[in-house]
């Protein structure tokens, strides 16, 4: 994961309702490209073409309310509110995928479980 050494502090004013909206694809796009530092490393890994990784990683921010993304020449790095929002989807994203998992083991159980 990439981060800035970014140091100045700003407040940020978030209305915590729109976060209901941001998908869980969006949080996994964000995800990919915090992880790998680049929009189109994120895009190849999860299939998606570049534009719609921008559209997401947009999404978010919009929603934040802050850049959450550096972005560089050699790639991006997490902003102080990056981290926050990259901290937080990482524990909603781990737990639906355990729930995912936990559900598929049941015992007599059969079908698909889709989430996000």
């Amino acid at each position: 994961m990439h981060e800035s050494n970014e140091s100045s502090a700003r407040l940020v004013c978030v209305n915590v309702m729109d976060f209901t909206d941001v998908s869980l694809t969006a949080l996994r796009v964000f995800r990919a490209v915090a992880e790998q530092g680049t929009s189109t490393a994120a895009a190849a890994s999860l299939g998606y073409t570049q534009s719609a990784v921008s559209r997401q990683t947009a999404a978010i921010e919009r929603v934040a309310g802050a850049e959450l993304l550096e972005r560089r020449r050699d790639g991006v790095r997490l902003t102080a509110a990056g981290r926050v929002v990259m901290r937080r989807a990482a524990v909603v994203l781990d737990e639906i995928d355990a729930t995912a998992r936990e559900l598929s083991g049941l015992p007599g159980e059969a079908g698909t479980v889709r989430l996000g």
